[in-house]
């Protein structure tokens, strides 16, 4: 990491655009000045001071590509933070960036890194203060109001004791609450407790400086009593284990849970290398409190679905990680249920969350897990710094995820005739009995075959066109109001995708199919049988021997 010496004074101001930057020195005689370099407090210098780095950037980006990549994606204003792998790596990123800020009249201060051979390289006037390598000791900094032990790499918590003499009252409260600053939610389960507080003290409708009742005083003390525990706990920067060099695969673990009071969510990053060791790491979580207007418990779980999406994306997004190699898991069967189906056949306020969901992400991507293995249930209920700090399966996920993926837990997701959310229509309730209907021939026969794989180029528009087909007789069931509009979703050619393997996989394996779904056991001398079948949940045949990977 390092920091850019006056930054906004390394930024001129156009000659045109001076006059607006006029002030006037010495009261006695008043002398008329003009700035030429960006100030603080107009509110376009950080707009301009970012816009001349990156612009330097993409002028010399041929030049000093892993600089530029830095700036790009890893600059927040004048600090620079990034991460990589090795420490000749380390040592070219510091040169490249301390050139090509140079390119724009800049200069890199204040560096800072976990490696001591780095920090050798790097002159000592241009190091963050109180560096010294000889005596191995490397200071704790705050960077972007994160405290960073950069000698552990690790992250820390350095709360202030406040003094709990203090008359408490909604804005004192609320003043302390704010002095944690855990913009990745390591410590949310002990915040959420804060956050229920608050919504309380405002359904009590207290004025801000008005004292807070006993219980509700008595409550916050305990909370605040914990709060110098905080120093205890240290969360690893990396969320790759130490000892592996280059990942080979990493993937993300959403979990998301709902209790009465709160919700939330917390993702998990799970790095596999080349000898198939797995670490799992904790990421990110978020929490919200309940909300006022109560609402059903399998509501809730699918606020929680969605807020599991929303952080999964955003870390998608700074990680560069493909949506697709992300899993979601929910101890709600109802939220399940929900997303496997159609989302039109629900009353809008599932309807639409439901439908976000499934725009972007596929539905084989949710996943169920039991109450007790779901690290989001900590998160959803509140729990004290003490239990929060040696509590296993907040820290490093189930231990499911660190064995195959064929290994983790698997369970059936049935329909449900009896669906408070479905809309009561007899339209809508004669489509959610044909569904029904299709959902369990589809696990014995599929409907005579009208369009001839042979006919078709590629495997895509055979798909793509048995979905439209699909979405067309969908549709014709359906009045007009009520009718799908605009391209295939992803859901749809998914179904397709589905029917058609069964389709062929009816056709040549028959007898297979019926030992499997009697349960009995196959045919000597058939294909399948070193592959070790087994029916799913969607009534397709796959082998048992590798782990299904989502590309």
């Amino acid at each position: 990491m390092c920091d850019i010496e006056e930054m906004y004074l390394r930024v001129g101001i156009n000659p045109i655009d001076r006059s607006y930057h006029r002030f006037l020195w010495n009261s006695s005689a008043p002398i008329r000045y003009e700035f030429k370099t960006l100030v603080f407090e107009v509110n376009a210098s950080p707009f301009l001071a970012q816009y001349v780095s990156r612009h330097n950037a993409e002028l010399h980006k041929e030049e000093y590509p892993r600089a530029a990549e830095t700036v790009f994606s890893s600059t927040y204003m004048d600090d620079s933070m990034d991460s990589v792998s090795t420490v000749e790596e380390g040592i070219e990123l510091y040169y490249q960036l301390s050139e090509l800020w140079a390119k724009a009249n800049m200069y890199a201060r204040k560096w800072l890194s976990n490696s001591a051979d780095v920090l050798e390289k790097i002159p000592t006037e241009h190091r963050a203060s109180k560096v010294e390598l000889d005596k191995n000791d490397l200071p704790t900094v705050k960077t972007l109001g994160v405290t960073w032990l950069a000698n552990e790499d690790c992250f820390i918590f350095n709360v202030q004791e406040s003094d709990n003499n203090t008359t408490l009252t909604k804005r004192t409260i609320l003043r302390k609450i704010a002095t944690i600053f855990d913009p990745h939610g390591f410590v949310a389960p002990y915040i959420v407790r804060a956050k229920i507080l608050m919504q309380e003290l405002w359904l009590a409708g207290l004025d801000w400086d008005e004292i807070v009742p006993n219980e509700m005083n008595e409550t916050f003390l305990r909370w605040l009593s914990e709060l110098k525990e905080l120093k205890q706990i240290k969360i690893p920067r990396c969320i790759r284990h130490e000892s592996y060099v280059q990942p080979k695969r990493v993937t993300l673990h959403a979990f998301g849970d709902a209790s009465e009071k709160a919700y939330g969510s917390v993702v998990y990053a799970r790095c596999e290398d080349s000898d198939n060791n797995i670490s799992v790491r904790l990421v990110a979580a978020k929490s919200r409190v309940a909300p006022v207007k109560t609402i059903s418990i399998p509501r809730l779980e699918l606020l929680a679905a969605v807020l599991c999406l929303k952080l999964t994306l955003s870390i998608c997004a700074a990680l560069n990680i493909c949506i697709n190699n992300c899993t979601f898991w929910t101890d709600s069967m109802n939220v399940l249920h929900w997303i496997r189906n159609r989302s039109t056949i629900f009353k809008p306020f599932v309807a639409n969350r439901i439908g976000e969901i499934q725009y972007h992400s596929n539905p084989i991507q949710w996943r169920h897990v039991q109450g007790k293995q779901n690290p989001a249930d900590i998160l959803s209920r509140g729990c004290s710094i003490s239990y929060l700090e040696t509590n296993e399966l907040w820290w490093n996920a189930p231990e499911f995820l660190k064995k195959n993926e064929c290994e983790w837990p698997k369970s059936k997701v049935e329909f449900s005739h009896e669906n408070s959310e479905i809309k009561k229509s007899k339209q809508m309730q004669f489509e959610v009995q044909t569904m029904h209907t299709q959902s369990a021939d589809v696990q014995t026969c599929i409907e005579e075959w009208r369009l001839d794989p042979k006919r078709y180029s590629s495997w895509t528009k055979l798909v793509r066109v048995y979905a439209w087909v699909m979405h067309f007789v969908e549709n014709c069931k359906r009045t007009k109001t009520a009718r799908i509009e605009g391209q295939l979703g992803a859901n749809e050619i998914y179904d397709a995708e589905v029917k058609l393997i069964i389709k062929a996989q009816r056709s040549h394996y028959k007898e297979e199919f019926t030992c499997l779904s009697k349960q009995k056991e196959l045919p000597k001398d058939s294909k399948l049988i070193k592959l070790n079948p087994k029916i799913d949940d969607e009534g397709v045949i796959r082998s048992d021997r590798w782990t299904l990977k989502i590309c």
